[in-house]
């Protein structure tokens, strides 16, 4: 395989949202802003699976196993093939639409999602028991280099 060769381009059924790669196994998974998830192939090109879910983000677990989904008001364990809600999480961020980002933890242990809606940004921690917010951080104009102010 050539480095930075273009391997194939798909066409998803509407505007992508998101996009993850699988840790463990040679496929992607695509979420769009309709709601469509589907995993790929990345050596047929085909499509293994295909769900629904109203998410903004997705990611795929460390070991690959399973995809999260950042949704409106939760956190969603779904399989992917085929594509179904194995377990959620209940979630009280502003928007998930304004997830920037959605991360595990090395330890197997955390999820840890970003949300910003202006100058406020909002990370929060699931230790896969219980949702807790870890903390706020207001970026003001007036603090020296957008120093951080927490607020519990």
């Amino acid at each position: 395989m050539t480095a930075g060769k273009l391997l194939h381009s798909i066409t998803v059924p509407g505007a992508v949202q998101s996009i993850t790669v699988n840790p463990s196994e040679f496929v992607i998974g695509v979420i769009t802003k309709t709601g469509i998830v589907s995993v790929y192939d990345l050596q047929s090109f085909e499509v293994i699976s295909q769900g629904e879910c109203l998410a903004d983000k997705i990611l795929f677990s460390n070991d690959g196993s399973e995809l999260l989904a950042s949704c409106k008001d939760s956190l969603k364990f779904l399989s992917w093939e085929p594509i179904e809600t194995l377990r959620e999480m209940p979630a009280q961020w502003t928007q998930s639409s304004d997830m920037s980002d959605l991360k595990i933890m090395s330890d197997n242990d955390n999820v840890v999602a970003c949300c910003s809606t202006g100058s406020l940004l909002q990370c929060w921690i699931f230790p896969l028991t219980e949702v807790l917010i870890v903390y706020d951080i207001y970026f003001c104009i007036e603090c020296p280099h957008g120093s951080p102010i927490l607020k519990d």
